[in-house]
């Protein structure tokens, strides 16, 4: 529970919510509800009152009186359509606890599930159902951008819709044609190899039958092989941007954005040339293998810098604000796209559960070998990481403007290609034993090291037991044993 590790300086926060609630269920007890399984779940204590302490807000303990009849008055409330028409809870999602005496009722609110999404509750003074969004520890009434995402994630086939207005001719003859080659190379026995273009690509669900009984491109179709002028008259503020900062005395070493004219500037052209600047910009011997210029690659690292890539593509929410973008540097890499996690971070990590927010665009992509991983991407992502490097990737997910980023550290010493010298571990070692103790500051200061990199390359030595770790403030100093604390 979360509310435990808060006992000792009790605060909300984005999955936590305090009521007082002593004598009965407090009437915005449902905005907390549909906030929370809006966005990322949480806790709602009761039994928890605020009170102001020189213009900061204190919590106490206070309890409730009966908590057993205060549990029935929410499940009957909760089971009520009248008053939110989707019951998500569990059979054990509340729970109570005595703390000192006093009892509090703790409900666990999920993530819903995009399938039930917007969760919305009866608001008395508008008289209607609302759905509402939680941000920082705040709730807030969903704007009409978050409510047109949530019923875009509802539909399971909402990028098949055909756009009518266009046709063929608003795809680029260029990349169909290279998709078609990687395609016949790795499914040589495929009958649609033979196929005409428009057959082909209404087998991939690229083109669909309009409200005229015509051919157009689906949404999945534009994004993936359209010219990007068309795809801009649709999707207003679609971007898509490469940056290589792998030179500090440049603003970049290498850029590939949309927008700049001189190609296509749709999704499967952009995967294939950010695939071959990352194989450039690593130094480990990466690349797609030559018979279907598909995914599978010589390295499991490799794999999983590709996996990052496509995983943004195929999961992005491409509307208000629609972007990806990849950053590398010598430290780290960064993959970002804009839209929200479809289930929660822990499962997906975990892995067994594949949901993709562009079906459509993640079969594109699987039938030339490029996305082939079923619900384990980000978990192979995450095993690959700490086999390699030691560390774990960062994930996060922000709003307002939505968007998901995943960051995977990157160590100097493994070969990534920078203007800076490799920085060996018996460097590290003697600095620290010239010191007397050392911190990431000082990896930065001498070896011009990135700070992340610094931060893992000490921890990886402290594991090894070749260094001491001790905290200092919010970060740690590091000696070796001939210095210990």
């Amino acid at each position: 529970m979360a509310f435990i590790d808060e006992l000792d300086e009790p605060h909300e926060n984005l999955t936590l919510e305090f009521k007082w609630a002593q004598h009965a269920i407090p009437e915005d007890l449902w905005e907390t509800y549909s906030a929370f399984a809006n966005t990322e779940g949480g806790e709602i204590v009761l039994g928890i009152q605020e009170h102001d302490l020189n213009g900061e807000k204190q919590y106490r303990i206070t309890g409730v009186d009966d908590p057993d009849h205060l549990i029935k008055e929410f499940w009957d409330q909760a089971r009520d359509p009248n008053k939110t028409p989707q019951d998500i809870l569990p059979a054990d999602a509340v729970s109570s606890m005595n703390i000192n005496g006093a009892t509090v009722v703790i409900i666990n609110v999920p993530k819903a599930n995009r399938n039930d999404k917007p969760v919305e509750v009866y608001d008395a003074k508008s008289h209607r159902m609302v759905a509402y969004v939680r941000r920082g520890e705040s709730d807030y009434r969903a704007s009409s951008a978050e409510l047109d995402r949530m019923h875009y994630d509802r539909n399971p086939r909402a990028d098949t819709t055909p756009i009518d207005e266009l046709g063929i001719d608003a795809l680029d003859q260029r990349t169909i044609a290279a998709y078609r080659q990687r395609f016949n190379r790795l499914r040589e026995t495929s009958p649609w190899t033979t196929e005409g273009d428009e057959d082909f690509l209404f087998h991939v669900n690229a083109l669909g039958l309009g409200n005229d009984r015509r051919m157009h491109p689906t949404q999945a179709g534009l994004l993936a092989f359209g010219q990007e002028h068309w795809i801009h008259a649709f999707f207003a503020n679609y971007h898509l941007d490469y940056q290589e900062n792998l030179d500090s005395s440049l603003r970049w070493s290498d850029r590939l954005h949309s927008g700049t004219g001189d190609w296509s500037g749709n999704l499967i052209d952009f995967y294939y040339e950010v695939a071959a600047r990352l194989d450039r910009a690593l130094a480990q011997p990466f690349g797609l293998v030559d018979n279907g210029m598909g995914h599978t690659t010589r390295s499991a690292l490799n794999d999983a810098v590709h996996e990052a890539v496509v995983n943004a593509l195929v999961h992005a929410y491409y509307s208000v604000g629609s972007q990806v973008r990849v950053l590398i540097d010598s430290g780290s890499l960064t993959v970002m796209n804009s839209g929200t996690f479809l289930i929660d971070r822990k499962v997906a990590i975990a892995g067994g559960v594949s949901q993709w927010r562009n079906p459509t665009l993640a079969k594109i992509f699987t039938l030339v070998g490029i996305v082939d991983r079923a619900g384990s991407g980000l978990q192979a992502i995450y095993q690959t990481w700490q086999k390699h490097f030691d560390a774990e990737p960062v994930i996060e997910e922000t709003y307002t403007p939505d968007e998901v980023r995943i960051t995977l550290p990157i160590i100097n010493v493994t070969g990534i290609k920078t203007n800076h010298r490799r920085v060996a571990s018996d460097e590290i070692l003697a600095l620290c034993h010239d010191r007397g103790q050392i911190s990431a500051d000082d990896l930065v200061e001498v070896f011009g090291m990135k700070r992340q990199a610094a931060s893992v390359a000490l921890r990886r030595l402290a594991k090894s037991g070749r260094m001491l770790a001790e905290r200092d403030g919010q970060s740690f100093v590091y000696r070796t044993e001939s210095t210990s604390f």
